[in-house]
């Protein structure tokens, strides 16, 4: 029989990742609304779709620094005849 195991990330992990990801996404925001060059790279639809990737992302890492998500999960198999099992 197998056991499933869950495993979450550090709640410090978390404040790393937004760490990154804000100024990341306040970087993309200034050169779309205030620069010529990055509004006609990227555009607004482009924005709304990077704002949108970079939401979802937070919430996943906000989701598994809180123990509401797994950041991945362990299968192991179970040895017969360990105290264990």
């Amino acid at each position: 029989m197998t056991k499933l195991r869950k495993v979450f990330l550090p709640p410090w992990m978390t404040w790393f990742g937004l760490a990154v990801l804000v100024p990341m996404w306040l970087f993309v925001t200034y050169r779309v609304f205030f620069t010529e060059a990055g509004s006609s790279d990227l555009g607004t639809g482009g924005w709304v779709v990077m704002t949108l990737v970079m939401g979802i992302m937070a919430a996943v890492l906000v989701l598994m620094g809180r123990r509401k998500l797994p950041a991945y999960l362990i299968e192991e198999d179970e040895i017969e005849g360990s105290p264990e099992g």
